[in-house]
């Protein structure tokens, strides 16, 4: 019976050790602007906000806004020499719930014609957008996921509109042409 423990103690043993998360055949993708160079499609889109206001030193809820972006028909092309262009369309649906009150559900056709430009930051790995019109996508956005067919960016924020402060998550996946 001792022998058995002994045996079993063994394999176990054996069997941790040789366990390893050895993933040197799968290559390393670099975030960089030749990498990332190419024509995208938008996989998903959402935003989440959340606005409160500063009522004797508390901060008290005023609204909630979720968007989910669907059926995207647009091109987004980052080149090389840092600069983009997007167009085409897509459908936004939100949902807007000031506090206490019905939520307020919207769709819109969103139209989009933009350029601008890009930076790439690989030690903090953030993407930052310089848009010449603000309207699609703008601001420094954390990389999340980058391979060969696919990028995945996340962006939180905070803007301050008189005594309204707005907190806003969001994130969008594209897919490579």
């Amino acid at each position: 019976m001792k022998l058995l423990k002994y045996i079993l103690a063994l394999c176990i043993t054996i069997s941790i050790s040789s366990c390893s998360n050895n993933n040197s055949d799968v290559p390393f993708f670099e975030l960089s602007k030749t990498n990332i160079a190419g024509t995208y499609n938008i996989k998903s889109l959402s935003t989440n906000a959340k606005a409160s206001a500063l009522v004797s030193n508390l901060s008290v809820p005023v609204s909630t806004a979720t968007s989910l972006g669907e059926t995207f028909q647009v091109n987004f092309s980052l080149n090389a020499d840092g600069t983009y262009i997007v167009s085409g369309s897509y459908v936004l649906a939100s949902t807007i719930t000031p506090s206490g009150l019905t939520p307020i559900k919207e769709t819109t056709i969103i139209s989009l014609e933009d350029s601008g430009s890009y930076e790439i930051d690989t030690i903090d790995s953030t993407i930052t957008f310089y848009s010449s019109k603000e309207n699609f996508i703008k601001g420094t956005f954390k990389v999340l996921v980058f391979n060969e067919t696919t990028f995945y960016l996340t962006q939180d924020i905070e803007e301050e509109v008189g005594q309204i402060t707005t907190a806003i998550k969001t994130n969008i996946s594209f897919t490579r042409n």
